[in-house]
């Protein structure tokens, strides 16, 4: 019994082409060139933020550029309108860690935050909290919003 949708089995005949000749196989019909690799550096994230961040230094020019815990510092202020000091310093230093730098203290981050009021960016106001006594908050100026922009 033969279905007719089977095919008939193929005959171990030669085509006519084929006869006593031997075909050649594709790796002898193609010539390889030597290609030289050199191994490439890895490149890690904190790698491609210090190029970035000297990318933008060298488009800014020396006048007027701001550090990148200046930078941090405004960005913070302008995302949340006023800051605490403390919140700026966290800020500032979750920034610094991935770059590798070490963290900035209470008196490195209060010498920062007096540069830039000193510069007109940032305002600092004096507002007492319960339980926590006198601590400073900082605005953003016009000055400073513009300087983002």
């Amino acid at each position: 019994m033969q279905d007719g949708n089977r095919m008939p089995a193929p005959k171990n005949t030669p085509s006519k082409g084929d006869k006593g000749e031997k075909k050649k196989a594709a790796r002898d019909l193609v010539q390889l060139k030597h290609v030289e690799v050199t191994p490439q550096k890895p490149v890690t994230l904190s790698d491609t933020l210090k190029e970035q961040i000297e990318h933008i230094k060298e488009e800014q020019g020396p006048q007027g550029t701001l550090s990148e815990d200046e930078f941090a510092a405004i960005s913070a202020i302008a995302e949340n309108k006023r800051l605490f000091l403390v919140r700026i310093q966290l800020i500032v230093n979750q920034a610094r860690v991935p770059l590798g730098k070490e963290m900035l203290h209470d008196e490195e981050i209060r010498s920062l935050m007096d540069s830039l009021v000193e510069r007109g960016y940032v305002n600092s106001q004096s507002v007492t909290t319960e339980g926590l006594g006198p601590r400073e908050v900082y605005t953003l100026t016009d000055e400073g919003k513009d300087l983002l922009q």
